[in-house]
């Protein structure tokens, strides 16, 4: 697993109102924070999305093929603003090669 993905999920914040779906009891253990042999129970919250968490792997994907959306239609507005000599060659790439791999980009 390469760092962008290993890095992904936590970047994606969870609504207030989902925090309860993250909260997870534990026992502490000696050496840990807080620990006391009288109280050892301790609540972990989780406030970014987790790869422990059902829905992540499905609302990480969502948010990629948005990012992919924005990225193609960025990319096909700055398509069209060039000079014509560009547009032609494009366009005489695009009939040789086909709309996918005529593409200026890969996303």
């Amino acid at each position: 697993v390469t760092d962008e993905v290993a890095d992904y999920f936590p970047h994606l914040s969870l609504a207030p109102t989902e925090y309860w779906f993250s909260t997870l009891a534990t026992l502490l253990l000696p050496g840990d924070a807080g620990f006391s042999h009288n109280d050892r129970l301790a609540f972990v919250a989780e406030y970014v999305l987790g790869f422990g968490l059902l829905c992540a792997s499905n609302y990480a994907q969502r948010l990629s093929m948005i990012l992919l959306a924005l990225l193609r239609f960025e990319f096909r507005h700055f398509a069209a603003k060039h000079n014509p000599a560009t547009l032609a060659w494009l366009q005489a790439r695009k009939q040789h090669l086909g709309e996918d791999e005529a593409r200026m980009h890969t996303a």
